[in-house]
């Protein structure tokens, strides 16, 4: 990875990094997002830009919007964007950029950095030595009903009710506890979802909802009912995060929950966040 002085061309940038840190940022010898220019380093004052040069007309608006239909295209870039930035960030401070963020020249990159100096520089902060932790909550719904079934005290009393009445009106109980159970069931999963996520607060610096994905995506008989990211210093409290983690899986075993935890991640999820 060269240093380098951005001319009047097309610029990918993947990322930004404080100038204090720019000792640290690793040697990356590889072609840029364009399989053809060299990744390089650019100072703007206190920030570090990690970029690579385009081709103009291979890169030009209608070529990218054509690019954008094709999977294969977005799949190939964005795991090379992730790829660049992870390496970075298994190093120094860094404040990822969305993928494809592509500027003019030189001084289009100059006129942003100028505009969002202060969120930059407090995004430094924020990040300094510290990485996205994803959670996500899945549950065997079975399991949980069975479970409930057999501790829940007011689905066992209305169990007894059932046994005493007549055939006819039996009937019409067990629709009766089937709703109460059903909606019992997704009360007590949203409450330990929600136990679970203040328990996991408490070693974290800032915390991100992200979507809920179905089976289709997951590819899991599990349901998925969390997924949350967790911004997590790199000292004392990722030990305890972590050791969290471990605790709630056997905890919640029994109930049917799964706690799959994965990381450390550069800090996308978290650029938004407000101070």
């Amino acid at each position: 990875m060269s240093s380098s002085y951005l001319k009047d061309e097309p610029t990918y940038v993947y990322a930004l990094v404080p100038t204090s840190e720019k000792d640290r940022i690793p040697l990356i010898e590889r072609r840029g997002v364009d399989d053809q220019n060299s990744v390089f380093l650019s100072q703007f004052g206190e920030i570090i830009v990690v970029a690579c040069k385009l081709n103009a007309d291979d890169y030009s608006k209608e070529n990218l919007e054509q690019h954008a239909q094709n999977p294969n295209w977005v799949k190939a870039k964005a795991t090379h964007h992730h790829e660049i930035i992870k390496e970075i960030h298994d190093h120094c401070t860094v404040l990822p950029l969305k993928f494809c963020a592509i500027y003019s020249n030189k001084d289009a990159i100059n006129e942003e950095l100028n505009k969002k100096k202060e969120d930059i520089c407090r995004l430094f902060s924020l990040f300094k030595d510290r990485a996205g932790w994803n959670v996500k909550i899945y549950y065997q719904k079975e399991m949980f009903i069975k479970y409930m079934n057999n501790h829940n005290v007011a689905l066992q009393e209305m169990k007894q009710e059932i046994q005493i009445l007549s055939p006819g009106k039996q009937f019409l109980m067990k629709k009766k506890y089937d709703l109460q159970l059903d909606q019992i069931v997704n009360q007590e999963v949203k409450s330990l979802t929600d136990n679970i996520q203040t328990r996991l607060m408490k070693s974290s610096d800032n915390y991100v909802s992200k979507k809920i994905w179905n089976k289709q995506i997951t590819n899991k008989k599990e349901d998925m009912v969390s997924n949350s990211v967790y911004l997590i210093h790199n000292d004392k409290a990722l030990k305890n995060f972590k050791q969290d983690i471990e605790q709630i899986q056997k905890d919640y075993k029994e109930l049917g929950f799964l706690i799959d935890c994965t990381g450390p991640w550069p800090p996308y999820d978290f650029l938004d966040v407000q101070s």
